[in-house]
Parts: structure tokens; sequence; C-alpha cells
């Protein structure tokens, strides 16, 4: 894969691969609650198709999420999840 990094999504077989990607990011954040290995997930389809502006959106609201909800356990002494954001 890393001979066609940044142009992926141009081979058909690509297209799964990413498609796949992101769906496991997907399900990572919105089933298991593992934010941070979702976000890795999907730098991994965005280094593969640095184009996908879902992808980058999707990125930006996770971590939103994440700094989001450290500020609200910081300000209020929680140590268990007080909010769930998904994109």
């Amino acid at each position: 894969m890393v001979e066609y990094e940044g142009r992926l999504w141009e081979i058909p077989e690509g297209r799964e691969y990413l498609k796949a990607l992101i769906s496991y990011g997907s399900a990572l954040h919105n089933l298991m609650g593992k934010s941070h290995d979702a976000i890795e997930k999907f730098e991994e389809a965005l280094t593969l198709d640095p184009v996908d502006h879902t992808v980058r959106q999707t990125i930006i609201l996770m971590y939103a999420a994440v700094v989001l909800t450290v500020l609200i356990w910081n300000f209020s002494g929680c140590t268990t999840a007080i909010i769930e954001v998904t994109p």
C-alpha cells in the first residue's frame, strides 16, 4: 500500500481498503468508545488518501470530542466519562 500512498483511491482494491479502514475507525469510536484508536485509523486513511474531506471532518470532530471530554473531566473531577460526542 505504501507505493500508492496519497493516491490509493485511484485503485479499485484501494477503495475497498479505505472503506474498510474508515468503517473500522467508526466502529472503534461509536461502538467501543475507543476514540484514540479510531483517530489513528482515520489518520492512516488520510495518509493514504489526503483529499478525503469526510475523513478530515471526522478527525476534527473526534479531536474536539476528546478535548471536550478531557476538559469536562478536569473541571468536574470525574473519573468516568460524563459525555459522549459522536461525529
